[in-house]
């Protein structure tokens, strides 16, 4: 009965899925104004805020199992800002992977743009990593694993997410596994100019998972992401943040860079040596995907979920959740 409606579900999202995407075309005036049709959909509830807008749950009153997540970007942002998150969100779903959350359609009301998303049931990665309880390593490794797969296929489209953490890594459920993946793209960007790579100029994201290099000189794609995702690992793992900013002046920072003692002395050495391959100041020296992929702790098997082990946090010890 439940793969009965599981399936049910699956084919009414790929069917809205046709029926809706408008990814053809990069020109505002493209973008559908269909305000009318709004009344097709019903507010369930809000699931976050950002910046422009706000991300809310909605379903269609006519298929109330048909479900979506749409962000309500105002009209204060840019159009720029608003179709470069557009083209980025729409080339990778038409592209199509299990790690990147799928785009749906855009709509423009005269106050702001909606944009319709696959909804990812369990939430964002923060739900998993309450403050004071980490992931169990089993856990921390499968939503790792997704991550850098996400990760992989979009470097490998010449595309850098630049804003990776735990509030734009989302967790569904598919096949009784839980799943994250990727979304958010307000601050993607091509790397990639006639097959060339091109360094970036502009540091975007957010300051707890932003690589040290961004901060002083321009700087290369998919280094920043690999720095990212070493720092929610180091989330999952701990439940806190190591640093709030990759400074030298930070003392955290210095810290880490000087092999002392923080957070992550409750980390197993091969753990510990596995993160430090990443979360490399040198982004030259920083591990790659393919590395990362063919590493002892990407490759351990955990078969048994160890036990979370609950710290308590040194004065100077960074919040995860911000």
């Amino acid at each position: 009965m439940i793969m009965i409606l599981w399936k049910t579900i699956k084919s009414a999202v790929v069917a809205a899925f046709n029926r809706f995407n408008t990814c053809s075309s990069d020109d505002q005036d493209q973008v559908e104004y269909c305000q009318a049709e709004d009344d097709q959909f019903e507010f369930v509830r809000q699931l976050g805020e950002g910046a422009f807008g706000t991300v809310v749950l909605v379903k269609n009153t006519l298929n109330p199992n048909l479900v979506y997540a749409m962000k309500e970007i105002s009209k204060k942002a840019s159009w720029d800002y608003v179709k470069n998150e557009w083209a980025i969100h729409c080339k990778l779903t038409k592209l199509s992977h299990n790690n990147i959350i799928a785009y749906i359609k855009m709509r423009k009301t005269p106050e702001s743009y909606k944009m319709f998303m696959e909804y990812a049931t369990v939430g964002d990665l923060w739900v998993k990593i309450p403050q004071g309880s980490p992931l169990p390593p089993v856990e921390a490794q499968s939503f790792f694993k997704d991550l850098i797969s996400g990760l992989n296929f979009m470097h490998s489209h010449g595309i850098v997410h630049r804003d990776i953490k735990p509030g734009n890594l989302l967790i569904t459920v598919k096949e009784y596994r839980e799943v994250l993946k990727i979304t958010d793209f307000g601050w993607s960007t091509h790397y990639l100019k006639n097959k060339s790579e091109i360094l970036l100029t502009v540091c975007g994201g957010s300051h707890p998972y932003i690589a040290p290099e961004c901060f002083n000189k321009d700087h290369r794609g998919p280094p920043i992401d690999i720095w990212a995702a070493g720092i929610v690992l180091i989330n999952m793992l701990t439940s806190y943040s190591p640093w709030s900013a990759a400074k030298m002046k930070n003392r955290q920072y210095k810290r880490w860079l000087k092999r002392e003692r923080g957070i992550w002395n409750s980390l197993d050495e091969l753990t510990i040596g596995f993160i430090r391959t990443i979360v490399e100041s040198d982004s030259c020296k920083r591990a790659t995907i393919s590395e990362i992929e063919a590493s002892d702790w990407y490759k351990q098997n955990f078969n048994t979920p160890a036990k979370a082990v609950i710290m308590v946090a040194p004065k100077n010890l960074v919040s995860a959740h911000h």
